[in-house]
């Protein structure tokens, strides 16, 4: 799989997660800036999610930090979307061919992903987990949330293009 395709993957994720805890349709067009938004913060959301299954104690400080990070990843997308390298995508919807094509990949890797963690001892390993979502700092978090918009960038290109596979 591409670095582009693990990075959509990631977005779809957040998607799909947040269209589901709302009950919208996992196939409800977004803009690129609430599919990078949701994405960026998903993979995060499944570790607290796992960690607060495993330590209910720990609920308020991961929401806390979850809080944090959104609000964070929010403001740095609309800065990042501002510069001229992504301009044209601030009117972009999500097209419902990159959810499709991806949904399975991304159920796969969420399942990796939850697995993972859950093999690792959650119970030892959800104090660092915490510790590590709190020490995202704006450009570790800029750096992500540019490499989410280069990765829908390519794709919208490829799909405009007609090159979707």
């Amino acid at each position: 799989m591409t670095a582009r395709r693990i990075v959509l993957a990631i977005l779809v994720l957040g998607l799909f997660i947040s269209s589901v805890h709302s009950g919208e349709s996992a196939q409800q067009p977004l803009s690129v800036a609430e599919f990078v938004n949701r994405g960026t913060v998903s993979r995060i959301s499944t570790y607290a999610e796992i960690c607060i299954k495993h330590m209910p104690g720990a609920k308020t400080p991961w929401d806390r930090t979850l809080e944090n990070i959104s609000a964070s990843v929010d403001r740095l997308t609309r800065e990042v979307m501002a510069t001229p390298q992504f301009a044209n995508l601030t009117r972009e919807p999500i097209p419902d061919t990159i959810a499709a094509e991806l949904l399975h990949q991304v159920e796969m890797s969420n399942g990796d992903l939850r697995a993972q963690v859950e093999g690792d001892n959650p119970d030892a390993n959800c104090p660092q987990y915490l510790r590590n979502a709190q020490g995202f700092n704006d450009d570790s978090l800029r750096a992500v949330v540019m490499q989410a918009l280069v990765g829908v960038q390519a794709t919208l290109a490829t799909i405009k293009n007609g090159n979707s596979k």
